[in-house]
């Protein structure tokens, strides 16, 4: 998940620093625009975004599903044994 967010974040810090210092930002009196661009190549140089999004939401969705599993799989053994209750 930090490969994916950490340099779109930094991407995002980067362009928020540029719209501060208006046309300076992204003037060669600055170094923010270079910052920007290499910041943005390496994000293309490890792969789509999309891709990493879809890793990191394949796995969330085995993490729940599995999490169900283990659920159910709680309830029924539960109520093989009986209702557990003051009563049962």
């Amino acid at each position: 998940m930090i490969k994916a967010k950490v340099p779109e974040q930094v991407c995002d810090i980067i362009d928020q620093a540029m719209q501060v210092h208006g046309a300076t930002g992204i003037s060669q009196w600055s170094p923010l625009s270079g910052m920007y661009a290499q910041q943005r190549t390496l994000r293309y140089a490890d792969g789509p975004d999309e891709v990493h999004h879809h890793v990191i939401a394949r796995h969330e969705v085995k993490t729940y599903q599995d999490s169900n599993s283990r659920q159910d799989a709680i309830k029924g053994d539960t109520q093989a044994r009986g209702s557990g209750g003051f009563m049962g």
